[in-house]
């Protein structure tokens, strides 16, 4: 007599052992869709995340501003800074209140410099587990010229980069 063979449980998926994910945004819609990837894998994975802006001022590296008759003087020049600064921290806790409430712990940082060297210093710093960044997907002369922050980050960061592309088949619902 042959017996039925007793079915056995499948095994419980892996969960993703990630404990801080990092998600830069320059506020873009490609941004937000990035922090939004970043935020429902924190959610799976039971990650802490950190939102970063970093407030790419050219003129910080001169020390100086032009305004068309001149340059501005320091003490000028010191509340342009303070009134961008002002501005990105508005934006960033805005983006942050902007995203679903799914019980994932959302901190913010702000930075001020070249965003592809703070992104991967954070990274480092946290230490994040991953990076989760938007690219605009600049091409050919644009590229060029341009640069690409994400490329930057993905070459020089310490952990592993997911990059969300503006245009792509979207994988998270918001």
């Amino acid at each position: 007599m042959n017996a039925e063979p007793t079915p056995t449980a499948a095994p419980a998926p892996a969960k993703l052992a990630l404990g801080r994910i990092l998600a830069p945004t320059d506020f873009s819609e490609c941004g937000r869709k990035a922090a939004l990837y970043a935020l429902r894998l924190a959610e799976q994975a039971g990650a802490r995340l950190t939102l970063l802006h970093v407030l790419d001022l050219p003129a910080q590296a001169y020390g100086m501003i032009s305004t068309g008759d001149g340059f501005l003087s320091g003490e000028e020049i010191e509340q342009f800074y303070r009134g961008a600064r002002r501005q990105a921290e508005a934006r960033l806790a805005a983006a942050k209140a902007e995203l679903p409430a799914t019980g994932v712990t959302i901190e913010t940082a702000l930075e001020i410099g070249r965003p592809a060297e703070h992104i991967i210093e954070q990274a480092g710093k946290l230490p994040a587990d991953l990076v989760v960044l938007g690219t605009h997907g600049y091409s050919g002369l644009k590229h060029l010229l341009l640069g690409s922050t994400a490329e930057r980050v993905v070459r020089g960061a310490p952990c592993p980069v997911l990059v969300v592309r503006e245009h792509e088949r979207d994988f998270v619902a918001d």
